[in-house]
């Protein structure tokens, strides 16, 4: 399956990928500069302004930004240290999202450290059909409570590593704490630690089926790990939680190519595409291209590659794409005289 596209960078899983936050520094000491991106969940750049805030090891801000229309910023003269970047988006459907940034000591002036951000969708409240009941709610243990809580607090200020010691406790105490398990399993995604993502998203949903944010962060999960049959169920629940939902929409699409229904790729596909704005929506075509592509209709597929760097003119894989569609209109034209030697 891999050894047959023409396009496999632009896959399924490049744009998987793209959900990993990549922090790389530059060895280089005196004061440096913080510069990144900022990407939807779909890995397309944020093509509006957005205030971005640095803030030290001591919880004091200081410095604040707004990014370009091509969602790119930099902070600059920043001394050695461990920063926090946060991102608030002026989008109600997103949350404010933090990523660490170590500024080492040993590096020399001038040296940079990138790190590009991807904003992360605010879990919809979802509306059950009449007599069904959507709603989840649990009897916790307080002290359990407690863990959670504070684990969030940790989170949110970009602590990681001490957010998920607390979760850890809570289900200890709780094992069966819905919530809990379903944060570590999101947090154990957006470290790309999908391995050990299946076991608590895999509880959460034995617990919570009807959890929209546990099937869809294990479908991801699946995707990363090769398991495309699991991925098109756990991906086909949460479509069906939320048919507005962006990224379940974009990621069943991507799947089901994989599974080779191309018919109901395309439907989810186009969906996902009518969900948002360019800027939210654009990695599409590089999915109806790669369908389209599989289905040797090279025209279409090329157009949605084009599509795609109108709408993502500054995409870091600009020459790789068009490429593509040199590629792709070759074959088109090749298509189109084969066709009229048999017409004849």
């Amino acid at each position: 399956m891999e050894s047959n596209r023409s396009i496999s960078a632009l896959s399924l899983l490049t744009i998987c990928s793209l959900l990993l936050c990549l922090c790389s520094t530059a060895q280089a000491a005196g004061p440096q500069t913080i510069r990144g991106t900022i990407y939807t969940p779909s890995g397309a750049p944020v093509k509006k302004r957005v205030r971005v805030v640095l803030t030290n090891a001591s919880g004091v801000d200081v410095a604040e930004t707004f990014s370009q229309a091509t969602g790119s910023f930099a902070f600059s003269e920043i001394e050695a240290g461990n920063y926090r970047v946060t991102v608030f988006p002026d989008n109600p459907n997103y949350a404010p999202t933090t990523e660490q940034v170590n500024m080492n000591s040993a590096s020399s002036a001038g040296a940079a450290v990138t790190v590009n951000i991807f904003l992360k969708l605010k879990e919809p409240a979802h509306q059950a059909a009449p007599g069904v009941v959507s709603a989840f709610s649990q009897t916790v243990p307080e002290e359990a409570r407690k863990e959670y809580q504070q684990a969030n607090k940790h989170l949110k200020k970009g602590k990681t590593e001490a957010g998920i010691a607390c979760l850890k406790r809570a289900i200890e105490i709780f094992p069966d704490y819905y919530q809990a398990l379903d944060r570590l399993g999101n947090e154990y995604l957006l470290l790309g630690q999908s391995d050990e993502a299946v076991q608590p998203l895999t509880q959460a949903i034995e617990i919570n089926p009807k959890s929209y944010s546990s099937n869809l962060a294990l479908g991801v999960c699946m995707i990363r790990l090769k398991r495309f049959d699991r991925a098109v169920e756990l991906l086909k629940m949460a479509v069906s939680l939320d048919l507005t939902s962006i990224p379940a929409n974009m990621f069943l699409g991507a799947v089901l190519i994989e599974a080779g229904n191309l018919d109901d790729a395309e439907q989810c596909l186009k969906r996902a595409h009518s969900l948002g704005d360019a800027g939210q929506t654009s990695a599409a075509h590089l999915h109806l291209a790669n369908l389209y592509q599989r289905k040797a209709d090279y025209q279409r597929a090329a157009d949605e590659l084009e599509i795609y760097l109108r709408d993502v003119p500054d995409s870091d894989k600009i020459e790789q794409i068009q490429a593509a569609i040199k590629s792709l209109r070759i074959k088109q034209s090749q298509s189109r005289h084969s066709s009229g030697r048999i017409a004849k």
